[in-house]
């Protein structure tokens, strides 16, 4: 139906006649020519959200997710190797044992947070693979290579035509050696360089040689006979600026216990680079999101947990803790004296149901000190609760 507009409201003066007079067609029901269709609201673009990235970092500098093959990688085929576009990935064919192939953008970087998807097939040979940065030509760069079988990386440099480890071979749980995909990052601002696989920060170092350059693909085939394939997807580079911590208050001794002395340690979650751990997983994702730290649990019953930096014996302990979520069985708490992940204390509190207990793990094995007991101070759901353990 159209949509009345203020002109039409003298239109009980017109007599029904005039409705054949050519004067007719300059009458309201013009409204009716499409010469202004409705305007539909735009759906908001997404954006790249912050919640993961280090503290400082800018807008998105480049990205492709390698479905143009005019993006600027270029394609080879060679009797060595083959590289170019294929099915949405960049895959890189390396024919020769012990042999390596890159390829590098035509673009420079100075401080930049660089992320790539890259994977190979599981093998029981060595098949390498990772980023180069601020590469200044092919004989000064920097280079972040993993070992998915081994689950192993490194960081080297070469500096004119001179190779040097600046972090050796070292193994980590958070590479996937499975064949699937491992998210390789590299985070450098000034002389600080970090590494990231798959979301977790495994080595952070300072070194001065190059101040910018490209950034590059690389490859290797170790020892494999039948020849390595690598696809990398989703490379992704965002800027970053000089990061100026927001000062943490102290809070008053007044409302700690008797005994209470100085205090040890103060966490506002305002700073990502302050030691926790961030994650982005199938099953889970967990990290600094404006002044708080946020595990989101995609699975149902699974146990999702984040350790601090430093290690306590006699403490009073106090966190701000809110749950977002439907109404099942959720749970949340603290652990401490947490020597590793089969030997700790944790305290859990429902927040849909009012209770709380009191649990051990020891050696893998479950202990539970204190049952379930409902209890009028847990607040429900997303309101915010002070948890405290004093030990």
């Amino acid at each position: 139906m159209p949509t009345e507009i203020p002109t039409a409201t003298p239109a009980p003066t017109l007599a029904p006649t005039l409705t054949l007079a050519p004067a007719a067609t300059a009458s309201p029901t013009a409204t009716l020519l499409p010469t202004r269709p409705p305007t539909a609201t735009p759906e908001p673009t997404p954006s790249p959200t912050p919640i993961f990235l280090p503290p400082g970092t800018t807008e998105l500098l480049y990205a492709d997710e390698f479905e143009n093959s005019n993006s600027g990688w270029g394609s080879r085929v060679r009797d060595t190797y083959e590289r170019g576009y294929e099915l949405g990935e960049y895959r890189v064919l390396i024919k020769p044992q012990d042999y390596f192939v890159t390829s590098s953008l035509a673009r420079e970087f100075s401080d930049f947070d660089v992320r790539v998807l890259a994977r190979a097939k599981k093998s029981e040979y060595r098949e390498y693979y990772g980023l180069i940065f601020r590469r200044e030509d092919s004989e000064n760069y920097y280079i972040f290579m993993i070992d998915p079988t081994a689950g192993k990386f490194r960081l080297r440099i070469q500096e004119n035509d001179i190779w040097s480890t600046i972090v050796a071979w070292t193994g980590s749980p958070y590479i996937d050696g499975s064949g699937a995909s491992n998210e390789v990052r590299v985070v450098a601002r000034g002389n600080t360089i970090n590494l990231y696989i798959n979301g977790e920060m495994v080595s952070s170092v300072t070194h001065s040689s190059f101040k910018s350059g490209r950034v590059a693909l690389y490859a290797r085939n170790g020892l494999d006979p039948q020849g390595t394939e690598v696809f990398f997807d989703d490379l992704r580079v965002n800027g970053t600026a000089p990061y100026i911590a927001t000062p943490t208050p102290v809070p008053t001794a007044i409302p700690l216990p008797p005994g209470t002395s100085k205090l040890l340690y103060f966490e506002g979650f305002e700073d990502p680079t302050s030691g926790w751990s961030t994650a982005i997983r199938e099953t889970y994702e967990r990290g600094y999101v404006k002044g708080e730290y946020r595990i989101l649990v995609k699975n149902i019953n699974r146990i999702i947990r984040a350790t601090g930096p430093d290690s306590f014996t006699d403490f009073d302990l106090r966190v701000q803790a809110r749950y977002e979520g439907g109404l099942g069985g959720k749970v949340y708490g603290v652990l401490f004296r947490y020597v590793d992940e089969d030997n700790f204390y944790v305290w859990w509190v429902n927040p849909v149901s009012g209770s709380h207990r009191l649990q051990k793990q020891v050696s893998d094995r479950w202990t539970t000190l204190i049952g379930w007991g409902s209890s009028p101070l847990i607040k429900p759901r997303s309101e915010p609760m002070e948890l405290r353990v004093v030990a």
